[in-house]
């Protein structure tokens, strides 16, 4: 019998840095087996480094086109008919859903709705033929505005000065009239069928002293008072041409 041949095992065939590098730089790079690349050890981390992040950039928008993150335009549109929520139809841009509005305190179990009519019929009747007048003498007509926006109180001792703020805070006007700078120049309050309520009259008094204060007009009209009768009171109040209204 022959004798066994001793077996050879395979030695393991260790490359270093550079030894790798020369192979590929003969393979594509076509340069001579002499050829010795000799880098140290920091280029090679920087190379390292711009690999991984190329590869991080070219792989990253596929995660996130996977994951949803993209704006909804970049998303590809739904294929045979299904509907996405995440595909908008074409020239429209996706509106997202307004956040929530947190509830102050005060409001709990409160249930808030629009009023139908910010006035009565005698009361939007004479607005009408107010806004038509004060058009005409280049003004306008505001509605429910408060004291608190139209009047400063001032005095040298503070406390002093917010009391009487205080006095015209909670305070309404029916109509005011602005000039095109919306400067005030005259208050028009109604006196309709329901107005003489509660603390009616100390209203009233606070409104005359402050425009009479203030150097402002003021005009009131008590109820049954016809479109023309105002308009002549605020003509007359103003300085303003009146005009003729037809018989109501």
């Amino acid at each position: 019998m022959a004798p066994d041949r001793p077996r050879l095992g395979r030695a393991p065939c260790v490359l270093s840095s550079n030894s790798f590098l020369m192979l590929l730089g003969m393979k594509f790079l076509d340069a001579t087996p002499n050829l010795v690349i000799d880098l140290p050890l920091a280029s090679l981390m920087v190379i390292a480094v711009v690999i991984a992040a190329a590869i991080f950039f070219l792989v990253a928008p596929m995660l996130n086109s996977a994951r949803g993150d993209l704006p909804v335009r970049n998303r590809p549109e739904p294929r045979f008919g299904t509907i996405s929520p995440f595909a908008p139809a074409r020239g429209k841009t996706a509106e997202r859903p307004a956040p929530p509005i947190l509830q102050p305190e005060g409001f709990e179990d409160c249930a808030i709705r629009a009023k139908t009519y910010l006035m009565s019929r005698e009361q939007a009747k004479l607005y009408a033929a107010l806004r038509d007048w004060a058009e005409g003498q280049d003004l306008a007509v505001s509605t429910e505005v408060s004291l608190s926006a139209v009047f400063e109180v001032s005095h040298r001792d503070r406390r002093a000065a917010r009391s009487g703020f205080a006095r015209i805070r909670q305070k309404y006007l029916d109509f005011l009239l602005l000039d095109r700078e919306c400067r005030p120049i005259c208050g028009v309050e109604y006196h309709g069928s329901g107005h003489f309520r509660g603390n009616a009259q100390e209203r009233d008094a606070i409104k005359r002293y402050v425009f009479q204060a203030a150097g402002l007009p003021f005009v009131e009209l008590h109820h049954g008072t016809s479109s023309a009768e105002m308009i002549a009171q605020v003509a007359r109040a103003t300085g303003r041409a009146s005009v003729r209204i037809a018989a109501e």
